[in-house]
């Protein structure tokens, strides 16, 4: 008699078991998602103390300049250091590289790359190359800017 019951609530007792997986997974995507929110909130909360104690710099890295406007900074100090800028371009659409094709003298190089080290937005020389004796071609990274 014990296995004609089974044979009846046979497909009750594999909803009951999906029904139990099912709630298995739902509960872990809620702590998940708990846990998720908490760290969250703590990272909001770490970043709002941060920006209490140092403001300007917060305010500073909140806005940088679009990448025209760094074109434009870049060039400017380019032509502070006594390079003339011959062509610049960026690699690709999308990417934050741009290249530089300058005409310059060995004298002022280490002076514009000791100036690039100090510039105040995040600019990385990624490659330099001499094509001709005074013509130089920059491969510069800017980093953290928006489209």
């Amino acid at each position: 008699m014990g296995s004609l019951y089974f044979l009846f609530f046979k497909k009750t007792i594999g909803q009951y078991n999906a029904a139990q997986h099912t709630d298995v997974q739902l509960q872990t995507t809620l702590t998940q998602r708990k846990n998720l929110l908490s760290q969250e909130r703590k990272t909001a909360n770490l970043l709002l103390r941060w920006q209490k104690k140092h403001p300007d710099l917060f305010q500073a890295l909140s806005s940088f300049p679009a990448v025209e406007t760094q074109l434009q900074f870049i060039t400017q100090l380019f032509q502070k250091n006594n390079f003339y800028i011959i062509k610049l371009s960026r690699a690709h659409k999308k990417e934050t590289v741009v290249i530089l094709q300058t005409k310059g003298h060995f004298q002022n190089l280490l002076a514009l790359i000791n100036s690039l080290n100090q510039f105040a937005l995040p600019i990385t020389l990624k490659q330099l190359s001499i094509t001709q004796p005074d013509q130089y071609c920059f491969e510069l990274g800017i980093e953290g800017v928006r489209d």
